[in-house]
């Protein structure tokens, strides 16, 4: 936390971004990066305590966070297989154009249940819920940047304000609506 109105900034691949750190007691740990999975919820969940200023339900979630990041529910990503790791990108680079996991199996000549199998053993989550998130993260720009929401619902790829909604609250925390507010 820093006091009010002291200058601090985060810049992610040259964008001015915001960042909520966590810091358990004792000797600092390694940074951790998640990707989808119960760890990522629960931190998305944490932050979401934090910004409704409820500091009980703040710490039991945040007591759940170290005990799901203990148990190992995110998986470093350099141990993933090479073969992976470009379905992985392949996913990222067709968020918005509806490449299906059979297509990408295929060129990467494996079966689509090996690669659906092995995506949640490396990233704790499907590939399904891997795409939506970054579907969440292109619309958080897209309201960043000051599109209207039903706009930005059909941009990334939902198919109503509704479904937009329930996923963005499920990968954020808070509606879209709210993370505009917030911004």
């Amino acid at each position: 936390m820093h006091p009010a109105g002291e200058a601090h900034s985060e810049r992610f691949h040259q964008r001015l971004t915001r960042s909520f750190n966590i810091q358990g007691p004792g000797e600092a740990a390694e940074p951790g990066w998640f990707v989808g999975g119960l760890a990522a919820h629960l931190a998305s969940r944490v932050y979401a305590a934090f910004l409704d200023g409820d500091g009980d339900r703040a710490e039991s979630l945040l007591y759940e966070l170290m005990k799901a990041m203990k148990r190992d529910e995110w998986e470093i990503v350099q141990n993933e297989p090479k073969w992976l790791w470009e379905a992985r990108e392949q996913l990222r680079e067709s968020i918005l154009g509806r490449t299906s996991l059979f297509e990408i199996a295929t060129r990467l000549g494996v079966s689509p249940s090996h690669l659906a199998t092995a995506f949640r053993r490396f990233h704790r989550c499907t590939a399904g819920d891997y795409v939506r998130r970054l579907r969440v993260e292109h619309a958080c720009r897209k309201i960043a940047g000051g599109a209207e929401l039903a706009g930005v619902a059909l941009d990334a790829g939902f198919c109503d304000q509704s479904h937009f909604t329930r996923a963005f609250r499920q990968v954020m925390g808070v509606t879209p609506g709210e993370y505009r507010a917030m911004l």
